[in-house]
């Protein structure tokens, strides 16, 4: 299987500021991002919101943005758990390439 390339873009931002928003104004704020050129947005799992129920919400407020956990705590889900999270995503993503999920 050939793999995709990710384009990122020129910039990007990390952010933990959002995980303090209610999860519509974390998505405006994702969707304000993306429409100012912003390529990517990156996040942690420290604290806040689980990572992947948060790619979700992300993936669905924007149209090309790469979504990206910085961590996605492996203790803090199993394989199986992980890979039922992502099928849920509400847009493709190269993440299959990646974890061989596909």
């Amino acid at each position: 299987m050939a793999q995709k390339s990710i384009q990122l873009g020129a910039f990007g931002i990390w952010n933990f500021q959002l995980d303090v928003l209610p999860a519509a104004r974390m998505q405006e704020t994702a969707a304000e991002l993306e429409e100012l050129g912003y390529g990517a947005l990156w996040y942690g799992e420290a604290t806040g919101r689980e990572a992947l129920t948060k790619a979700a919400l992300l993936l669905a407020a924007t149209k090309r943005m790469v979504i990206a956990t910085g961590i996605a705590n492996i203790y803090g889900r199993d394989p199986v758990t992980m890979s039922a999270a992502q099928k849920r995503w509400p847009r493709p993503t190269p993440i299959d390439s990646f974890s061989g999920w596909a």
